[in-house]
């Protein structure tokens, strides 16, 4: 896919082999604006590390003061990104398939969508040490077969056996400093970078003693358990029919 939104994006690897997943990142400066390309095919998810700055279209202005989400609503809205002091935005895009295509004429989040993390669902996470906290942005199925938390804290150990249903991708955020340990490889967080988790991975991540940890937390279905998925979290509230 390899789409670029703005001229200065640099691409991030997605650690997948497939082009239905792409992601890049753009620092903008103090007192510039951008206004990205549209895409009206693929589901567009941009981060934003909390850095003072705002969003606006022709009859919306969503104000930014900690780690956000935005979805433009593809190519029907154009929107404008400006920064009130340097920043990093990373662009995270998503092939639609059929089944995605078919669920959106259905029901779906109301597009632009924009939520700061303050602003969404808080829930409690068994794999995480109580020194962390969870936020769902967008919930299984808002929007397709991907979704999105935040995890905020200090110091805090992160523990999972394995998902078994679907790959994710680590985000550091801010200051972060934590290591990552996935199949037995360790490496150190980077902030604004993009570390897979692949599906039925066991791992672990770690912060020392009163040392950030905050990411974002990407998760995409398999696409050959989609609609399996979905029914077992409606019909369920849970995922345990299909494990």
């Amino acid at each position: 896919m390899n789409m670029f939104y703005v001229n200065n994006a640099v691409a991030i690897p997605s650690g997948l082999s497939n082009d239905k997943v792409s992601f890049s990142s753009v620092s903008v400066k103090k007192g510039e604006s951008i206004s990205p390309i549209l895409d009206k095919e693929n589901i567009v998810i941009l981060l934003f590390d909390g850095k003072s700055s705002f969003i606006t279209t022709e009859s919306n202005l969503w104000k930014i003061e900690c780690p956000s989400v935005f979805c433009p609503d593809f190519d029907r809205i154009p929107y404008t990104v400006h920064a009130l002091e340097d920043m990093d935005i990373i662009f995270c895009s998503f092939t639609m398939n059929d089944w995605d295509r078919s669920f959106y004429d259905g029901w779906h989040l109301t597009f632009p969508f924009f939520s700061s993390y303050k602003d969404a669902v808080r829930f409690r996470d068994g794999n995480k040490s109580s020194e962390l906290s969870s936020w769902s942005l967008i919930q299984p199925f808002q929007i397709g077969h991907v979704s999105l938390n935040f995890v905020t804290g200090k110091g805090g150990h992160v523990a999972c056996s394995g998902n078994t249903i679907q790959n994710q991708w680590v985000i550091p955020m801010g200051s972060s400093t934590f290591t990552i340990n996935c199949s037995g490889q360790t490496i150190s967080s980077e902030s604004n970078l993009v570390h897979l988790i692949p599906i039925r991975s066991c791992y672990s991540m770690d912060a020392c003693a009163e040392t950030e940890m905050s990411y974002f937390s990407i998760e995409l279905f398999e696409e050959e358990d989609i609609n399996k998925n979905y029914l077992a979290q409606i019909f369920n509230g849970r995922m345990t029919e299909i494990q």
